[in-house]
């Protein structure tokens, strides 16, 4: 772990931003800023962010409070483009390391619900046109191929959404 990571996962700068965001009215501009953050740090970092908690934590809180930026509010349509984009990062982040997948459940187990987050925050977009709905697509075909090796993946999708109605044999 470099200087820099080392000092955002001591000191939870991340967390403390986010608490900070939610503290001053959690804009739409704040949303996006926050956003933009994460895309830069996973498209720039040399090292392993998603494995650490004191990252992947106040991100899961971050995309949680984006769950509704479909709703087109005013500047919905700025927050549902860039967590879409976000999201599809983070997927392609998940196909080439699956290690940090686990994470991702635990991490949803820490907020109370037992289910894929990531999974459940780009079905809302996956009808959309342009860029927005292509990228909603395209992610969620990468947890589709993660879900033909991996039974956690496959079983929540099965078991916990109306995604795939495939039902189970005993």
């Amino acid at each position: 772990m470099g200087a820099i990571l080392e000092f955002v996962v001591v000191e939870g700068v991340m967390e403390r931003l986010f608490l900070w965001s939610l503290r001053r009215h959690f804009t739409d501009d704040m949303k996006l800023e926050q956003l933009r953050m994460y895309q830069m740090l996973l498209s720039q970092a040399r090292q392993p962010l998603l494995h650490h908690k004191p990252v992947l934590r106040p991100l899961m809180m971050l995309l949680s409070s984006c769950a509704g930026a479909g709703s087109g509010g005013r500047g919905g349509g700025s927050v549902e483009a860039e967590l879409v984009l976000l999201l599809n990062q983070l997927c392609g982040a998940l196909a080439k390391d699956p290690s940090v997948l686990e994470l991702f459940f635990h991490t949803s187990e820490d907020q109370g619900a037992a289910n894929f987050l990531l999974f459940s925050l780009l079905i809302p977009f996956t009808h959309q046109e342009g860029s927005v709905g292509q990228q909603a697509r395209d992610a969620l075909l990468l947890i589709m191929q993660l879900s033909t090796y991996n039974p956690r993946v496959a079983t929540h999708i099965t078991d916990n959404t109306y995604f795939c109605p495939v039902s189970r044999l005993p």
